[in-house]
């Protein structure tokens, strides 16, 4: 053999070790795309020492995997309040994520959070199965206010294939 026949020999085996991996490696999975679902409630007047708790529904499209939420609420300037806003699923008396505020502002107060569940998880709701944002808010201070309302964003992927 000839150094072209070598060369040629040795270039052909590169290419067959490379198409062995290649078939041989397991194929990536496909990244699912997230999909956003929200909730939203309207404002509502909170009267002193009174507490005022709105609720708001949301049903999947199909099961899926809720992986995270961002939230938001609003209160007047000079609220005296403690406030919380809850996901959880009524069915399975299950909580999905929570967040809460207390104080007595001299501004309005806009109340951001993100937050997301660990990385390969998610909480599986099923079609048919609606998860409940409530808002809960009581009034500590001497006067009547009405809540700015809140909305509250979830991030979901479907369930299936996943």
């Amino acid at each position: 053999m000839n150094r072209r026949e070598w060369l040629l020999a040795a270039a052909s085996l590169v290419l067959l070790a490379a198409a062995l991996v290649r078939i041989a490696a397991p194929e990536r999975p496909p990244l699912r795309a997230l999909s956003v679902g929200s909730f939203e409630v309207r404002e509502a007047d909170v009267p002193p020492g009174q507490t005022v708790t709105l609720e708001a529904h949301w049903s999947p499209p199909s099961d899926v995997y809720v992986m995270g939420w961002n939230p938001w609420f609003g209160l007047p300037p000079g609220a005296v309040f403690d406030a919380e806003l809850m996901v959880y699923q009524r069915d399975a008396k299950a909580t999905v994520f929570v967040t809460g505020q207390r104080g007595a502002g001299t501004g309005a107060l806009d109340v951001w959070r993100h937050e997301n569940l660990p990385a390969g998880t998610g909480y599986l709701v099923r079609k048919g199965q609606p998860l409940t944002l409530r808002y809960r808010v009581e009034n500590g201070g001497p006067a009547l206010f009405a809540t700015r309302g809140a909305t509250a964003l979830l991030y979901f992927v479907t369930a299936e294939g996943n």
